[in-house]
């Protein structure tokens, strides 16, 4: 059996295979996937938000799962043109979180790097004055994000994946959230840990991880690790993997790694990060570690 989708403005889009498992399996609008195997509820009044939209159409479904499966089924509010959410047949939406440095002032930091909606928006004119991009006017949605904590990355992320359905997002920072919760592509993303499942992140740099034989090869030739008892700290759980390449590294080069450590504490809670710091620093202490690597984010 095959049911129709059909957007809030009537124009139908592609057929949907229907459920045969979850909730309420005869229910009107449905969706059967990997990522996304539960009905969907019928759309909302057009007053209610695209965020709103998603919570009340994906009850059922966690939060990554529901908007993997809204990117994948195009289940996105106003024409579907293009197959693609935040694409229609003449513009395309793009994230820009930018660094506001203003929030820095506090603590005596004065780098002026300039006006960054102003630059964006000059270069956004000049695209789209000609021709745009495949023929689609590029409309930018900008987000300031202050650089203290990763609380607001985040948050920057949330807005422009949840409520703006921006196409692409421009050097983000905190790119994991894009490419894995939300399977968004991002152009120069920054601080990714690469998984296989993620959606692309178009950039001429390598991953953080590239850098690290090379690196920790040159502070052992130069006599850093020589004596040392050296302790490896992650400054998130999405460091592990990286911290058990630097691990690798470092047997491989002779260097004796006593005590390895990664900071549990939840994304966003500061005070609980610090907690977290201050027991680590303990344990490195009772252990005799005299070196730490700082592995990711850490």
């Amino acid at each position: 059996m095959q049911v129709t989708e059909r957007d809030r403005v009537g124009r139908v889009a592609e057929p949907v295979e229907a459920a045969t498992t979850g909730p309420n399996p005869a229910g009107p609008w449905l969706c059967n996937s990997a990522r996304c195997s539960r009905p969907w509820l019928p759309y909302p009044s057009v007053e209610t938000s695209h965020a709103q939209e998603h919570r009340v159409r994906h009850r059922w479904l966690t939060d990554r799962q529901c908007h993997r499966c809204c990117r994948q089924r195009q289940c996105h509010t106003g024409r579907i043109d293009s197959g693609q959410p935040g694409v229609t047949a003449t513009t395309i939406r793009v994230g820009i979180p930018y660094v506001d440095l203003s929030d820095v002032r506090q603590f005596g930091i004065t780098l002026d790097q300039g006006n960054y909606p102003d630059a964006y928006n000059a270069l956004i004119s000049n695209i789209n004055a000609h021709g745009g991009i495949d023929g689609r006017r590029l409309v930018p949605y900008l987000v300031a994000v202050n650089p203290v904590g990763t609380a607001p990355a985040t948050t920057a992320c949330t807005q422009l994946a949840e409520d703006d359905s921006v196409f692409v997002a421009i050097a983000p920072q905190q790119t994991d959230c894009y490419v894995q919760q939300y399977h968004l592509p991002v152009i120069a993303g920054s601080f990714q840990i690469v998984q296989s499942d993620a959606a692309p992140n178009f950039t001429l740099e390598p991953p953080l991880a590239a850098y690290d034989p090379v690196q920790l090869a040159a502070f052992a030739s130069s006599g850093v690790f020589k004596g040392k008892k050296v302790g490896l700290f992650g400054g998130g759980k999405t460091d592990e993997r990286e911290l058990q390449a630097v691990q690798a590294a470092l047997k491989t080069l002779g260097v004796r790694v006593v005590k390895s450590a990664v900071d549990s504490a939840p994304a966003g809670d500061e005070a609980a990060t610090y907690q977290q710091a201050a027991t680590i620093t303990q344990i490195f202490q009772s252990a005799g570690v005299d070196e730490v690597v700082a592995v990711g984010t850490g």
